[in-house]
This record gives structure tokens, C-alpha cells and sequence, in this order.
């Protein structure tokens, strides 16, 4: 495995994750390949586009305060012009009132297209969500 591509790979899902946590979803928006694809959790549904993508950090921030985002357990392959890409993640956060933290899996693909990684396809796995006192 190509390391250098494995950390580039990596150094952007950090400043895709640090853009929207910021508020700045748009500036994440650079990444995504115009049809990306969010899978929602338990493969509810799916998201198709950028646009659709960036409003759905957009949304949550609009609905929500975020109180911490952490990353952990980064994995990345890469083989040839294709990378998947996962991390662990914990998220606390209020909305209505309310507290919540919650944990799972973030699964990434990406694609080598102009000699940019540019994100594909998302997964969001292993959730465990619960209101907090």
C-alpha cells in the first residue's frame, strides 16, 4: 500500500469532518464527486449529490448544538485509483432540549480522478445513539 496515498486519503476525511463541524459544509463540498452517495444507517435510504450531502450537515447543525466530534481507529486502503477509507466516531450533541451521545462507524470510498481524491460513496455503520441526563 501506498502510504503517502493512504495519509492523503486520510488528511481529507479530517478536513471534510473539521469543515462541517465548523459549519463551513460548503468547504466540505470541495470533496465530494458531484453524485456522491450517503447510505444511511441499517441502509434506511440514501442520499445522491453533493448538494444533498452538504445540506444534510447544513440541516443538522441548523437543528442541533454540537458539544464534540471525535475520530479514532483510521483505516485506510488504497488500491490503484480506488480508496476505502473508515473511522470510529463519537458525537455528543442538543437538539430540542435534549442531550444525546452517540457512537459508530463511518465508512468512506473514494475515487483518484485529475490526481485528487475525491469522495464517492459514505456509509454510516454500527450506530448507538442514547439521551443523556
Amino acid at each position: 500500500m501506498n502510504m503517502t496515498r493512504a495519509d492523503d486519503v486520510r488528511t481529507i476525511l479530517r478536513a471534510i469532518n473539521q469543515a462541517w463541524r465548523e459549519g463551513r459544509a460548503a468547504d466540505a463540498g470541495r470533496y465530494l464527486h458531484d453524485d456522491v452517495v450517503m447510505v444511511m444507517p441499517d441502509f434506511a435510504g440514501r442520499i445522491r449529490g453533493r448538494a444533498a450531502m452538504v445540506a444534510s450537515w447544513q440541516d443538522f447543525l441548523a437543528q442541533a448544538t454540537l458539544e464534540d466530534f471525535a475520530e479514532s481507529e483510521y483505516q485506510v486502503d488504497v488500491v490503484g485509483t480506488a480508496a476505502l477509507a473508515s473511522y470510529a466516531f463519537q458525537i455528543r450533541y442538543v437538539m430540542e432540549g435534549q442531550r444525546y451521545q452517540g457512537r459508530g462507524r463511518e465508512v468512506w470510498g473514494f475515487s483518484l480522478q485529475n490526481g485528487q481524491w475525491t469522495a464517492v460513496w459514505r456509509l454510516m455503520t454500527d450506530m448507538h445513539e442514547e439521551e443523556m441526563p
